[in-house]
């Protein structure tokens, strides 16, 4: 499959219409918005600890030497566990963006059950997720097709109609207790 590139021209060669597009965009970038403002979020409070800790190194200046390094190797190892807190919630939030446009593009019925029928653990793992997550929505297709739009007449009745005879040549009407007219009509007492 060659790479995916999130672009209008990329839907368009999919078949996709443009309600179906714009839908896609927009909460494309409803997402990205709200990622980046998160993430902007969390930079100002990364900046705000990091003044803190630096106002805190700078009041132990004249300090015990031995004191002052045991405090600054806790400051740095408190910083680079909220760094890989960060990175972490970042690649989460990757994923399931990747996770939830290949969702959308597989047309599924509803991403938090096909989610649920998905080893997503596995796939965030992955070294190569974009191809893994596709590998995994055609298994799915495979397996579990209902959760899948295919298209077709959604909801749509088939069998008898409601005043049609369950055997169409034959011409005779069945009644509510499913006994043809004409045996009703032999079991009859002929006055």
């Amino acid at each position: 499959m060659d790479k995916f590139v999130f672009e209008r021209a990329s839907f368009e060669a999919l078949g996709l219409g443009k309600d179906k597009i714009d839908d896609i965009f927009d909460s494309h970038s409803k997402k990205v918005g709200d990622a980046k403002q998160a993430a902007e979020t969390e930079r100002d409070e990364l900046k705000k600890q990091l003044e803190e800790v630096q106002a805190k190194l700078k009041a132990f200046e004249g300090v015990d030497v031995t004191q002052l390094n045991g405090e600054i190797e806790k400051l740095k190892d408190d910083l680079k566990t909220k760094d890989a807190d960060y990175q972490a919630k970042i690649a989460d939030r990757d994923f399931s963006d990747t996770l939830t446009a290949a969702l959308h593009l597989a047309k599924v019925k509803s991403a938090k059950a096909a989610s649920a029928l998905l080893d997503v653990e596995t796939l965030k793992a992955s070294k190569n997720q974009k191809a893994d997550i596709d590998a995994a929505i055609a298994a799915l297709k495979e397996s579990d097709a209902y959760i899948f739009d295919v298209g077709g007449e959604e909801g749509a009745l088939h069998g008898a109609k409601p005043g049609e005879s369950a055997d169409p040549s034959s011409g005779e009407a069945i009644t509510p207790l499913g006994k043809t007219q004409a045996k009703l009509n032999s079991h009859r007492l002929i006055k």
